[in-house]
């Protein structure tokens, strides 16, 4: 009888050991992220406040991908593929807008940043779906500027400004001053009406830019030429199409498909639930590609 006592004494006291040590190990708070395993790539990108002004373009609502698109054909007559590059964006009625914009492929999924525009509230949000942050910032309008205006790009919006360190490059050919000689013949360009065409649905107007270079304007022994084409919808007063040949580098085209004049779901252009509002000027968006 006392053996059995000291039995189930024993067991009692194990039981409420154990009972402890599971509680204890619940209450155990997470450990921080470790280093990644090897062969992850981490990459950083930084970003600062928008520049420029945007150009508010109402009554002309409209939802498509924006497809970038390039074939560079080598000496040999090898042709390259780059990889397309497809944006979805969106605006509404009121000159909101919305992009889709990828900025890291290779792994399970995509890295996007969302841009979103709102000129009637005055504030431009970029999302990080990846960490659920909104990054907020004031938004400039230019004033006094025509409904419509496009300027530069498909969606007539100026961009987040890259922190020095991420890879964005511009280019500009020296002016020459008023009664200077160059030493270099300078390239002639000439413009040409295309007429009109449907594209994707929307009727879009074309003119092609012919430069001629000749021999010796750039290093080159040879005279050649490149192109650009551009067709615009002046309702929607977007860039539907556009394509440039130039032998150095290749054929890039760009273009809009999958065009649709419906009114976009209004909630495209707000901050979804569950997000942080983040005010700072310069963030970063950093993420892990795990290895191949």
């Amino acid at each position: 009888m006392n053996r059995l006592l000291v039995f189930l004494s024993g067991s009692l006291l194990c039981a409420s050991l154990f009972c402890a040590i599971a509680i204890c190990q619940d209450a155990t708070p997470p450990q921080p992220e470790g280093p990644p395993p090897p062969g992850t790539a981490v990459t950083t990108m930084r970003f600062g406040p928008a520049v420029g002004h945007v150009r508010a373009v109402t009554g002309a609502p409209y939802c498509a991908d924006e497809v970038f698109e390039r074939v560079q054909t080598l000496a040999d007559g090898t042709h390259i593929t780059s990889p397309n590059r497809t944006i979805r964006q969106c605006r509404d009625s009121a000159g909101r807008t919305r992009r889709e914009e990828p900025i890291a492929w290779g792994g399970p999924e995509s890295i996007t940043l969302i841009h979103i525009d709102d000129p009637v509230a005055n504030v431009r949000y970029i999302l990080d779906p990846q960490h659920k942050i909104a990054h907020r910032h004031p938004l400039r309008r230019e004033e006094g500027e025509p409904t419509g205006a496009i300027a530069g790009s498909a969606a007539g919006q100026a961009g987040p400004r890259l922190i020095p360190g991420a890879s964005e490059t511009s280019f500009s050919r020296p002016a020459v001053r008023p009664g200077a000689k160059s030493d270099n013949p300078r390239p002639q360009t000439t413009s040409e009406s295309l007429g009109k065409e449907t594209i994707e649905g929307i009727t879009a107007s074309g003119r092609r830019m012919t430069t001629t270079y000749p021999v010796g304007s750039v290093g080159n022994d040879r005279e050649f030429t490149t192109t650009h084409e551009y067709w615009t919808s002046s309702e929607l007063h977007l860039e539907v199409l556009s394509k440039t040949v130039d032998p150095r580098f290749g054929e890039d085209t760009h273009k809009m498909v999958n065009i649709s004049t419906s009114e976009p779901d209004p909630a495209l252009f707000q901050v979804p639930e569950g997000y942080t509002v983040d005010d700072d000027d310069e963030f970063r968006v950093e993420w892990r590609m795990p290895p191949r």
